[in-house]
């Protein structure tokens, strides 16, 4: 595993191995996979089950090197002929990348140390077998062993090796002879010969060679032109570029000689780390600067790979350190001088930042390690230091952090909070804030604050509660003291500090923003109570113009909130009327100002927002209503007239819904009182009898609903003077009680006297009492159906 432990042992090699069968791919199991020798003395690959340690696959490594195949970052595919002439189809997925980089390197080189009939191979597979990369290649062959024959390595061959490394179908054959026959020493021989006799068309030749050997993009050619032993020449060869006008060349050797410096502030305590780190310092430069323009894509890659293989190695190295973790930190909280705080600072900023290409749970793995050993600790100390270098490294560091998990920051705040839940880190933050003069200082220490509140507003822990609660509770008028607080600007005494005040308070209206959408009632409460938007508004809308925008967007998030306590905030401080004045101010100029005023109202009318349109129609429209490069303004009036329209529809509706069910009832009671007088008819001597009665009962019913019909007045039927028929007529009236419950009510139905007609036949039958009862009792069932 060339060494790499802790932080990747546990799963780069883990595995799922799997078979084409059928034209698919079938999962045969997980495990381990390794390079190792087999039985017959082989070198090969074998997966162990992680169930049971069982061997699920066992192949041979092949020489050459178009056997294997890696495909995207996580997958080794190749094919392979079982003991029955079939041929299978095998890949290899691997769960993390470095794992996958890591055993592919080995298997070129297995591969490369094959086809040079060498036995170094064997070295590569031992778990401790020092350089993941050749740095001893074996004797070349003999001619007629099957590698391609190379002209020698003279001047008088440079123009013949210009001409052979350019070929690009034998890329691959030209970089397993150079690297094995040892060509890549003779040929910076033959450079400082040609370098010494000044010949510039030969110097030009060197270029193209030395160019297209890097371009061969062959690992171990690679490693040995990084060589610390003629790594300088190897550049130097670079600078003699036809292409680049004479003026305009960079002296790359001069640059790594003299204004390169390395410097080991804490020695470390494996050996195997600073050649990985000169190493990778050198295939950094050159591709970034040395090769920038020549480089291919497959090249690039392969240069990639070797540099992240190297920093994982180094990463591994120190965090398996435990011993010299402990002592670096020490050495930092002793350390006074700002000059040894700044390398030692700068030396664990670089080491965060190589920690960054680690998988996410090993960089959260790394940074608990360092919050252990009291990194923190060491930050909240340095946060009020004199040294600006000192500061700014410090807050990188607890950006590095929080940017992997503001976890740990947050475990150090309430560990170390006093007993009136004030937190020193949290203090010291947010007052540094307000009192760095530094402009990228503030910008680093707002990024640490927004994410530390962020993160704690979308958890839901009691711990994250507990952060936003100490905020505001004792710090949030403090954070935004900045916005609210005019005598703020009077202490800058620079044209550096305005600038960096001036800067500051619009970073603090992008996080009240933020706030708004993550904090909930919190911030809006806060708002309300200390009446924030006041005091942004007398402060920055007469500033410069983008601290006004910035307060413009403030209250436009609060307006798309659509909280009805916001709403009235904004109509008791009468937000609006300081940005319409603003937008009368700025007539018909087409800037970012303007629009975000009008996409202000625009959303005030979009959102229907009545009791904003109400006050914006009563107070603002006549002086807006002029503006018509835009119709903004024009449609806040016609959805105001909407919304009166369907208030005046909505009350009329109600009035006619309540007259036709009332008309419904009068007309269905009246057809039930005349079928039930019809069948309540009696003969002409029996309604001369009980004709008394009736009136007497009728009168009772009439007085007693008199009484019900509060206040209502209710028309008698019996009109005096009325006729004998009128009086007959069955009544029928409504009777609407007051309240929010409406019920109908009716008069008792009197009885129409049945009159035969004077040509009545005398034979008539008459009806019983009997049968009148049961045609009755009839009509009530099914009407009651």
């Amino acid at each position: 595993r060339g060494g790499v432990t802790h932080l990747m042992a546990d799963t780069t090699r883990r595995v799922k191995v799997y078979q084409m069968v059928d034209g698919s791919w079938e999962d045969t199991g997980t495990g381990d996979v390794e390079c190792t020798m087999l039985q017959d003395d082989c070198p090969g690959i074998v997966v162990r089950s992680e169930a049971d340690q069982s061997i699920i696959l066992q192949s041979k490594i092949p020489a050459g090197t178009e056997t294997f195949l890696k495909q995207q970052d996580t997958l080794i595919v190749w094919n392979e002929t079982d003991d029955k002439g079939n041929i299978l189809d095998l890949a290899l997925s691997f769960q993390e990348e470095a794992g996958c980089a890591e055993v592919w390197v080995q298997i070129q080189e297995i591969q490369l140390s094959l086809n040079s009939t060498s036995d170094n191979f064997f070295s590569l597979l031992q778990p401790d077998g020092g350089s993941l990369f050749f740095d001893s290649p074996n004797e070349s062959r003999d001619e007629g062993d099957g590698v391609c024959e190379l002209p020698p390595a003279n001047l008088a061959h440079l123009e013949e090796w210009t001409r052979i490394l350019e070929d690009p179908r034998r890329k691959t054959e030209l970089g397993e002879a150079i690297y094995t026959q040892k060509y890549v020493q003779k040929l910076i021989e033959l450079f400082r010969m040609v370098r010494d006799f000044e010949s510039p068309e030969d110097l030009k030749r060197c270029f193209f060679v030395f160019r297209n050997l890097i371009l061969l993009n062959n690992r171990g050619i690679i490693e040995q032109l990084v060589d610390p032993a003629i790594v300088l020449d190897v550049m130097e060869t670079l600078e003699y570029d036809p292409t680049v006008k004479a003026g305009a060349k960079t002296s790359h050797s001069n640059f790594l000689k003299t204004q390169v410096v390395f410097k080991e502030v804490f020695p470390f305590s494996n050996a195997k780390i600073l050649p990985k780190i000169h190493q990778s310092f050198y295939l950094q430069y050159m591709k970034d600067v040395a090769m920038v323009g020549s480089l291919d894509d497959m090249t690039a890659s392969t240069i990639n790979s070797m540099i992240y293989v190297n920093n994982i190695q180094v990463i591994s190295y120190l965090t398996s350190d435990s011993p010299w973790l402990v002592s670096l930190f020490a050495k930092i909280k002793e350390t006074t001088d700002h000059s040894e705080l700044r390398d030692q600072l700068g030396f664990l900023s670089e080491f965060c930042e190589l920690a960054q290409q680690l998988e996410i749970s090993n960089k959260m793995t790394f940074h608990q390690s360092l919050s252990a050993n009291g990194l923190f600790e060491i930050i909240n100390n340095l946060l009020s230091s004199e040294d600006s270098r000192v500061r700014f490294l410090s807050i990188s560091l607890l950006l590095s952090s929080v940017s992997i998990s503001s976890s740990n920051l947050r475990s150090y705040i309430l560990q170390n909070r006093s007993s009136n839940s004030e937190s020193p880190m949290l203090h010291c933050l947010v007052t540094r804030l307000n009192e760095e003069p530094d402009y990228g200082i503030k910008n680093l220490l707002t990024e640490v604050l927004r994410m530390l509140l962020i993160d704690e507003a979308n958890d839901n822990t009691e711990s994250s509660q507990e952060i936003l609660n100490m905020f505001y509770a004792h710090y949030a008028k403090l954070f935004f003291s900045p916005l609210v607080d005019p005598a703020a600007d009077t202490n800058a005494t620079t044209s550096l500090s305005n600038e960096s005040r001036t800067l500051l308070k619009n970073n603090l209206c992008e996080m009240l923003s933020i706030f708004l959408d993550c904090h909930g009632n919190r911030i809006k409460f806060f708002i309300i109570d200390n009446d924030i938007m006041s005091a942004i508004f007398s402060n920055l809308l007469k500033a410069e113009k983008f601290l006004t925008l910035a307060a413009v967007r403030v209250l436009k998030k609060l307006v798309l909130l659509q909280d009805a306590s916001l709403q009235q905030y904004i109509l008791a401080r009468d937000l609006l009327r300081p940005v319409v004045e603003i937008l009368l101010e700025q007539g018909d100029k087409y800037n970012i100002l303007n629009s975000a005023i009008i996409e202000l109202f625009a959303i005030i009318g979009s959102k229907n927002l009545t009791p904003l349109l109400q006050h914006y129609i009563e107070n603002f429209h006549e002086k807006l209503k002029t503006i018509t490069y835009v119709q903004t303004f024009q449609n806040l009036a016609i959805i105001h007239e909407r919304n009166v329209s369907t208030q005046l529809n909505r009350s009329n509706t109600q009035e006619f819904i309540v007259d036709v069910v009332r008309e419904n009832h009068r007309k269905r009671f009246r057809d039930e009182s005349e079928e039930e007088a019809w069948f309540d008819t009696e003969d002409d001597d029996e309604g001369d009898n009980n004709e008394a009665a009736i009136r007497e009962d009728e009168a009772k019913n009439s007085a007693k609903d008199d009484e019900e019909d509060d206040g209502f007045t209710i028309p008698n039927p019996f009109r005096a003077g009325g006729s004998k028929e009128e009086e007959e007529e069955v009544s029928f009236w409504p009777l609407v009680k007051k309240g929010a419950k409406e019920e109908m009510k009716f008069a008792p139905s009197f009885s129409k006297k049945r009159v035969r007609d004077e040509g009545e036949e005398e034979g008539r039958e008459i009806e019983t009492d009997a049968e009148r009862e049961t045609k009755k009792s009839k009509t009530e069932n099914e009407e009651g159906s």
